[in-house]
């Protein structure tokens, strides 16, 4: 993480809500550090507290691993929520995940979804591929 001074470690005046931050989050590019901002602005933190922080937002692997390692840290509440918000806005699932996920939803599909899927593979198969293509659904 790049180091903070204390000048550059004060919230903004007029920043007065989560969702805010949260707006300006789900509009950056995807190669800004999210969790950078986040703890920039967040006046109750020191310097090692935001590095410490910063370490733990880029090793958790999703935002599970993240919540469970916020639970052991002093910050807060809103801190916390900003950062697995914003962890939220960059995972993406490892393919085995992926898989499960897919298959857990296959298994409460209607049995005689399951079976029509089964007897005309090619055609579930063009359905998949058109769901997962189409970039209205983004």
């Amino acid at each position: 993480m790049p180091k903070l001074s204390s000048s550059q470690t004060s919230a903004p005046a007029n920043s007065n809500s989560a969702q805010e931050s949260l707006r300006a989050e789900t509009e950056a590019p995807p190669w800004v550090d999210r969790a950078e901002s986040i703890l920039r602005a967040a006046p109750e933190l020191t310097d090692k507290m935001r590095e410490t922080l910063w370490t733990l937002f880029h090793n958790a692997k999703n935002p599970d691993e993240l919540a469970r390692s916020l639970s052991n840290f002093v910050a807060s509440n809103e801190t916390n929520q900003k950062l697995y918000a914003a962890k939220m806005l960059t995972h993406s699932p490892d393919p085995i995940e992926r898989a499960e996920e897919a298959l857990r939803r296959v298994a409460s599909l209607p049995q005689s979804v399951r079976e029509a899927a089964e007897q005309f593979p090619k055609v579930t198969g063009y359905l998949v591929n058109a769901a997962l293509n189409d970039s209205s659904q983004k």
